[in-house]
């Protein structure tokens, strides 16, 4: 079963999605909280931290260290767990997938906490957050897709001088899961991310999706879509291998969206349409036994 995070740190939207049944936890970040709570000092932001997990009842919350240098993020993992002990099960300690991330991750594991490495752009370096012991690696499908978009010479897609760029294309439309092929050829090339050191190609955020879960297959190690930016590219992650998907409010609504599909609506009237009224009477409550 395929976990669903939700990227956000809106607890109205967190408590929506949490009484549907369909969320499993939360990522967020602190500019994210301070976004939405309007948080003054530390202690506000710490017991809004415990609003998002009493918002998502047993669900994983990741909460994240600020820290670049491996010392730094150690004491601030644990630091981490020391605030939100009465959550420790839930709790997900984000790291960055950097060398003193490595380190970080190492120190810990051992520690028997669990670590979000995001940040991850490459199958071997989810591998190597794996070996130092991280629960799950987050790959950044949107931002691969916005980078491949650079090297067709498209340029940063908000950016305003691609103001046509905009009119034809927009940052949550969706990416091909195989690569985007060129223009004007007819070799089927496709425009990819070249990690020589690697000997690998990345043809997509959902291709490297794809490539990570391959390479963390015999390891313990969890592969966490992120950067999801349309349901689509959601999906088609879980389809990839992803065992959990994070993704931002709008785009759980457009997964909702599926639920509307006209073929749903007219199955529906059909039922209705079919149920003869001795079935119906079983759930008349007003009726004498």
């Amino acid at each position: 079963m395929v976990d669903i995070f939700l990227d956000t740190a809106d607890l109205s939207e967190i408590r929506r999605f949490s009484k549907m049944g369909v969320i499993d936890g939360v990522t967020t970040n602190p500019s994210l909280i301070k976004k939405v709570a309007g948080v003054s000092n530390a202690r506000q932001m710490e017991k809004y931290i415990w609003s998002i997990f009493n918002s998502v009842p047993g669900g994983d919350v990741s909460v994240e260290v600020v820290s670049t240098d491996r010392h730094g993020m150690i004491a601030e993992g644990r630091k981490i767990d020391e605030l939100f002990r009465d959550y420790s099960d839930n709790l997900l300690i984000k790291i960055p997938g950097t060398e003193e991330g490595l380190y970080a991750t190492r120190e810990l594991s051992a520690d028997r906490l669990r670590v979000n490495a995001t940040l991850i752009f490459s199958p071997g370096q989810a591998l190597l957050m794996a070996k130092a012991g991280a629960y799950c690696v987050s790959t950044f499908s949107g931002r691969v897709n916005d980078r491949i978009r650079e090297q067709m010479g498209w340029g940063k897609i908000n950016d305003p001088a691609n103001a046509e760029l905009g009119k034809r294309y927009h940052k949550t439309s969706w990416f091909p899961a195989d690569g985007w092929r060129e223009e004007g050829r007819t070799d089927g090339r496709v425009v990819y991310i070249d990690v020589p050191d690697e000997g690998v190609r990345i043809r997509s955020g959902v291709d490297l999706t794809g490539q990570t879960s391959a390479a963390l297959l015999n390891t313990k190690t969890l592969t966490l879509a992120a950067s999801l930016r349309n349901a689509r590219e959601a999906v088609e992650s879980a389809i990839e291998g992803a065992e959990i998907l994070t993704v931002p409010p709008n785009v759980l609504d457009d997964m909702l969206g599926l639920t509307a599909h006209s073929q749903v609506v007219s199955g529906v009237e059909a039922f209705e349409r079919d149920t003869v009224p001795e079935y119906r009477q079983m759930f008349d409550l007003t009726a004498n036994k």
